[in-house]
């Protein structure tokens, strides 16, 4: 992906702050630490494939979108919807991640 989200942290002082857009100006990732404010704005019409490379990019940012149970996404206006992430939660040192066995039914 050509697009980053920056080069690193603001002079913001409560942590990094930083906007990537697609290249396609249809998708925008927002990060601010300061504000507690993660989100991913979206306008109708923009493509999957540039969706997982934002999604990506979040990711390498340390965070995870929120799952349905967490919070709904939104919409801004008539064609854009925004979607929350959140921290991707720190691993518990010890805590043993139970194995999953899958069975096909």
């Amino acid at each position: 992906m050509v697009h980053r989200l920056g080069g690193g942290p603001s002079a913001a002082t409560g942590g990094w702050v930083g906007e990537y857009t697609s290249p396609d100006g249809l998708i925008k990732l927002v990060v601010n630490d300061e504000e507690y404010d993660f989100h991913i704005d979206a306008k109708e019409g923009y493509k999957p494939s540039l969706m997982r490379s934002v999604l990506l990019e979040a990711e390498k940012c340390g965070l995870v979108l929120l799952d349905d149970e967490e919070g709904d996404p939104e919409f801004v206006d008539e064609e854009t919807i925004r979607l929350y992430l959140a921290p991707r939660p720190a691993p518990v040192p010890g805590l043993k991640t139970p194995m999953l066995t899958v069975v096909a039914a």
